[in-house]
């Protein structure tokens, strides 16, 4: 998110998920067509957006100042598409991005022993729409590479027969 959040827009959060048919059964837990997620609002640790300054705020022109967290709790294919749907509905009512979680199989893999500056790629390998990639290091020594993207590309890739979310 490029501003934080505070309350109302943690409440206009769950407004627009419920739009997309979610029904929550706690704060955090909710179901849509049967299936279970989690939301969660704010850092995922302590420093997430530092971690972030390794050069992601360079591609996007602006610095992440807040998230939402969502998480499906299976992994069957409509989960996947559930998935992003809801976070394409968050995307486009907040003009966030989506972070993948991981590096998807479209785009520049900048995983290795050494750090790669971010990159940011139009339409990669022809899904319409801006992806971002950058490198993080893992706890065993080598960097692994992260994906975000606008909504364009959620959308786009969406309808791509490779379409799977990280999980």
């Amino acid at each position: 998110m490029r501003e934080p959040l505070g309350g109302e827009g943690k409440g206009q959060a769950c407004q627009e998920l419920i739009g997309c048919g979610a029904v929550f059964e706690g704060n955090d837990d909710f179901h849509v067509e049967g299936q279970p997620f989690l939301v969660s609002f704010g850092e995922a640790f302590p420093g997430a957006y530092e971690d972030l300054a390794h050069g992601l705020p360079s591609v996007l022109g602006w610095s992440p100042q807040d998230e939402i967290s969502l998480a499906a709790m299976c992994n069957g294919d409509v989960d996947h598409r559930l998935l992003a749907e809801l976070c394409l509905r968050l995307v486009r009512a907040f003009d966030g991005i989506v972070s993948f979680g991981g590096q998807l199989a479209i785009g520049p893999s900048l995983s290795g022993a050494n750090h790669v500056p971010p990159v940011r790629t139009e339409n990669a390998l022809g899904v319409r729409g801006l992806l971002f990639a950058t490198s993080y290091l893992t706890v065993n020594g080598d960097y692994a590479t992260a994906h975000f993207g606008d909504g364009d590309l959620l959308e786009a890739w969406l309808q791509h027969p490779r379409f799977r979310m990280v999980k």
